[in-house]
């Protein structure tokens, strides 16, 4: 499962970076066409794992499955689920959910970390996507 993790979010990665390469010149529509073919369909993804492949996510993450567990990994999915039905409702304005994504990415890679007390891969793709969309939607949002 972990694999998998690693490589979608990779793909997503590489969709944003591929955008702001080919688009660089009109940071604007970069801005929503990653928001719209990276930030979007990766919080789905996201909630899709934590909703829908529970047990496998919290054995690949050496979770347990004890009651406590299973209902914050639920309530996981179902933020991740808010923030991406919120998201196709402010596609105008993809600064506040792209930055607020990219920093609880990098949150959660710095927790896995933590956690794990060694550097995984899916604590470095977290990261690495997170400080993306952080660079990518910080700056606008905070010079507005």
């Amino acid at each position: 499962m972990n694999t998998v993790f690693v490589i979608v979010n990779l793909v997503f990665l590489v969709t944003a970076l591929a955008i702001l390469g080919i688009q660089h010149k009109d940071l604007s529509s970069a801005r929503k066409n990653i928001f719209n073919y990276s930030v979007i369909p990766s919080l789905f993804f996201a909630a899709s794992g934590h909703l829908f492949f529970g047990k496998q996510v919290r054995a690949a993450q050496g979770w347990n499955d004890s009651v406590g567990t299973v209902t914050l990994e639920r309530e996981l999915g179902l933020t991740q689920l808010a923030m991406a039905i919120v998201a196709i409702c402010a596609t105008k304005n993809p600064q506040y959910i792209g930055s607020l994504w990219g920093l609880m990415l990098c949150i959660f890679g710095i927790n896995h970390v933590i956690v794990n007390k060694k550097v995984t891969a899916v604590a470095v793709v977290d990261v690495a996507y997170g400080a993306t969309l952080l660079g990518i939607y910080s700056k606008e949002l905070f010079q507005q």
